[in-house]
Formats: C-alpha cells, sequence, structure tokens
C-alpha cells in the first residue's frame, strides 16, 4: 500500500513544487554553518526581493512568487503546501482502504527450453524447473538397532514376532500366530490375550511367557559429515554423534577443557583431536544423525554401473537429498466432511511435469473417498471470516465490487509459508515477515481443519479482487 500513497504524492507534485523546493534548499532558510542548519533571524524581510540571505544568495521574485503560490502558513505560523485539493487526506485514506495489496505468486513449475542442434539442425524441447529441486548436502542411510520391551497384544503379526529377540518365544508366538490363521487381533486378543491365555514354555502347567517380551526395533537413519567446530556441546555430542568411540573422545577432550566448547574445539590445527595418535591420524569431521526426510535421487550401483538390489528384489536406493521447498498444499474433503492436506514439494511437482502430469494430484487417495477442493500456495490469498462477516454468505459480485474493499481488507490475508498440517498467514498490508508483538490479527497460524469458512481470491495487479476461486459451500 505505500506504493500507492507514493503514487498519490507524486500525482500531486507539479514541476512547481519542485522548483521551489529546489530554489528552497539553496537558499538562505536554511544555511549550513559548522555543520548545523541555522534558521534567518525574525526581522528577516522575506517580502523584499532584494533580500540577500545568510549564504549570500538573494531571494528572487521567482521564489517569493513560487511561496506564495504553493505554500501558506498555518495556525502555528508554520509554512506548509497548499492542499491540491479538499479533503486531501480523508480522501486519500478512503481510496487507500479500497486497495489490496497483490503479490505476484509463482506457481509455475517449469519452463520449456528450445535446445537447437548444431550439426543435424534439429531442435528438440526441454522442461527446465524454476528453481532448485534440493539443497545441496547429500545424505547417508544407515539402520539404527535398538531394544524395546513390548506387550504382548493384538500388534503382534509376523514382522514384529520375527523381531522378538528371544528365539524360544519367538517360536511360541508363531505358532500361536499360525494356529489362528495369522490373525493377530484372534491370536493374541479377546479370550486368547496372555493373561486369560497364557504362552506355556514347557507343557500345559508348566512356566509362562512373561507378557512383555524384548523386541529388536529398527529405524531409517540419515546422516551426513560435518566439521567439528565450538558450536558443538555435549547433547550434541551425546545424541548426533553416531560412532561410540569417537563420541568418548569428543566428550573427554570437551571434559579436558571443563565442558567449554569455545575452547576445546577451537583450532585444531595447533591443538587436534586424535584418534591414533601413533599413526597421526586426527578427527577433523564427524559423522552424525540428521532429523530429516530426505529423499532419493539414484539407485545403489556396483563398480562396474550395475543397479544392485536388496534381498526382496527390489532396487537399492542411494543418495538422499532434502527437498529445497514446498510447492503447495492440496486440500482435499475425504468421505466424513474432515478436510485433509497433501504438501507436494517442488522436487514432486517437477517429477510429475516430466511423467506429463499435472502439478495438482486432484485424483490423490480419490479410491478412498477424498474430494480435491483447492490449493494452497506462497502469496496466495484467502479471505478470512470474523467480527461478524462471513465470506461465505457474499456472492461473486459483493467481492468483485471495489466499494466492498474496505471492509474485506481487514479479512484479507496471503500465505507466508506451510507445511504439513501447518500454515502461516499474514495480513497483506503488513510488511514484515517476522511476527511482531501485540500484532495477533496481523499473522495468523493454523492448520488443516481451521480452513473452513474461508474463501480464496485471486487480486490482479491493479489491486482489485477479479476472480472467487473457491468458497466453502457447506458454511454459505
Amino acid at each position: 500500500r505505500h506504493h500507492a500513497m507514493d503514487a498519490i504524492t507524486i500525482a500531486f507534485t507539479t514541476r512547481g513544487i519542485v522548483q521551489y523546493l529546489n530554489h528552497l534548499n539553496a537558499s538562505g532558510t536554511a544555511t549550513e554553518k559548522n555543520g548545523d542548519v541555522q534558521p534567518l533571524p525574525e526581522d528577516a524581510d522575506l517580502q523584499n526581493p532584494d533580500f540577500e540571505g545568510k549564504d549570500g544568495r538573494d531571494i528572487t521574485a521567482l521564489e517569493l512568487g513560487l511561496r506564495r503560490k504553493y505554500t501558506e502558513r498555518n495556525i502555528n505560523g508554520e509554512r506548509r503546501f497548499l492542499p491540491p485539493m479538499r479533503n486531501m487526506r480523508s480522501e486519500a485514506r478512503k481510496q487507500l482502504a479500497n486497495t489490496l495489496v497483490s503479490v505476484k505468486s509463482s506457481t509455475k513449475v517449469t519452463d520449456v527450453k528450445i535446445v537447437k542442434n548444431k550439426t543435424t539442425k534439429e531442435k528438440k524441447a526441454y522442461l527446465v524447473p524454476r528453481g532448485s529441486l534440493h539443497n545441496d548436502t547429500i545424505y547417508g542411510k544407515y539402520i539404527k538397532t535398538t531394544v524395546e520391551e513390548m506387550n504382548v497384544d493384538t500388534k503382534f503379526d509376523r514382522e514384529t514376532i520375527m523381531n522378538v529377540c528371544s528365539p524360544r518365544y519367538r517360536a511360541l508366538l508363531l505358532q500361536r500366530l499360525e494356529q489362528n490363521g495369522g490373525d493377530p487381533k484372534k491370536a493374541f486378543g479377546g479370550k486368547n490375550s496372555p493373561d486369560k491365555n497364557p504362552i506355556y514354555l514347557n507343557g500345559k502347567d508348566g512356566e509362562t511367557m512373561p507378557e512383555r517380551v524384548k523386541v529388536l526395533k529398527k529405524e531409517e537413519c540419515y546422516s551426513i559429515r560435518k566439521a567439528v567446530d565450538t558450536s558443538w556441546n555435549e547433547k550434541d555430542i551425546n545424541t548426533k554423534v553416531i560412532d561410540e568411540g569417537i563420541k568418548r573422545i569428543l566428550l573427554n577432550r570437551l571434559a579436558e577443557f571443563d565442558g567449554k566448547p569455545d575452547k576445546a574445539f577451537a583450532d585444531l590445527d595447533s591443538n587436534p583431536i586424535y584418534l591414533n595418535k601413533e599413526k597421526g591420524i586426527t578427527i577433523k569431521k564427524v559423522v552424525v544423525k540428521e532429523n530429516v526426510k530426505p529423499e532419493p535421487l539414484h539407485y545403489k550401483k556396483d563398480l562396474l554401473g550395475q543397479t544392485l538390489f536388496d534381498e526382496k528384489g527390489q532396487p537399492i536406493l542411494n543418495d538422499y537429498v532434502k527437498p529445497d521447498n514446498n510447492h503447495h498444499a492440496d486440500i482435499f474433503e475425504d468421505g466424513k466432511g474432515n478436510y485433509q492436506e497433501h504438501v507436494v514439494t517442488f522436487m514432486e511437482a517437477v517429477e510429475r511435469k516430466k511423467q506429463g502430469l499435472d502439478a495438482y494430484d486432484k485424483d490423490y487417495r480419490k479410491e478412498d473417498g477424498w474430494k480435491w477442493l483447492f490449493s494452497m500456495a506462497i502469496n496466495e490469498y484467502f479471505i478470512f471470516p470474523g467480527n461478524g462477516f462471513d465470506p461465505c454468505a457474499k456472492d461473486d459480485a459483493y467481492f468483485k465490487n471495489p466499494e466492498n474493499h474496505h471492509e474485506i481488507s481487514k479479512h484479507l490475508y496471503r500465505v507466508q509459508k506451510l507445511s504439513s498440517g501447518d500454515y502461516y498467514f499474514r495480513h497483506h498490508l503488513e510488511t514484515t515477515v517476522q511476527k511482531k508483538k501485540g500484532k495477533g490479527t496481523l499473522f495468523l497460524r493454523i492448520g488443516t481443519s481451521a480452513l473452513k469458512g474461508l474463501v480464496k481470491v485471486r487480486i490482479n495487479n491493479l489491486g482489485r479482487i477479479e476472480e472467487v476461486i473457491w468458497r466453502d459451500r457447506e458454511n454459505n
């Protein structure tokens, strides 16, 4: 909106006003002496065309004419510009209130690039992504194994039983599962629960299997190599460093310097951390665990470039990367009338375009009864209800009428950022990104269920609503 305010100022600024300001800047009405602005004396005869200012310049008849034409003194005796029209401030305030700030939403995924072969002169079209697909870091994948005690219940399917640590318990659990047709609910629930129908280890009257058994848990984790620096503290070392031997070395080094990382891990070239001092092997970078959900880029290959397969015959994925950002979120309504979401990364949107599909997957989980409603991307606009204002009760003509924009402006927000189940909106007149204290109504953070009752609109570059894209019909 400040651009509209600038436009109003420029529209009413004439050449004469600019000329007067230039004369005023160079005249004796404000001169510099020792770096300070010195005003003219009270007895200065400004009406005299031959008056000489303190800087030696004469105030000409032209300057006096411009002063009389464009300025006047207010009730306090201060010189001010004449208003260009009656009720200037109130009229400008009215026009600005009807101005809706528009920011272009860049939802385009790819561009088409034409490449001409220099030899055959043949032209071929390629899809070029409009941005980075992922960050530059390549993550490694490893399987973290832990032992956890679990209650023997209806969750004990074949896969869980195969991870039971005790071979004896494992065999008995499999036997009970097979006796009940492989259904864990029948095998370990109801009348067959361990407290009602225990599993005996040595015959009917012998020792019974405990209700809690140890199970081996396997978790897919991702790692990267990071340099050891002064930002590392004891918590980071204990939770992130994977190798137990290196973890002990780093903790001992930290203890030597009273737990102060800025001293323990500073200047490692002159004061290195040794993995093997006799062989001169030092620790500068460490493989650490990262809490990310990356996506694979390639299949793992051997030295000859052949794809490697796992024990199930599936290609082994490799070279994991973190998608750079989310492109949009598709909002659906399930069979129960609840709102559901599907967040699509920019990397996934580009892949869909490469396959000749639309970036917006409107058939996502259609077989489960999900119905696509609308999409939500950065800088797209939504009108929120509040203070007795219900946008779903308004028709399209109401939104397109500029006379109603002053009311719509109070409830108009644009998407600032989005992640799974977490959406940030800010008021269209707010210019800062960070949320300020005391400005709760200018910034909104909501979840998927709170999207009910909103209206999505498209605003053109002139600040006018040109299309109502979606509204919640059930709340209409």
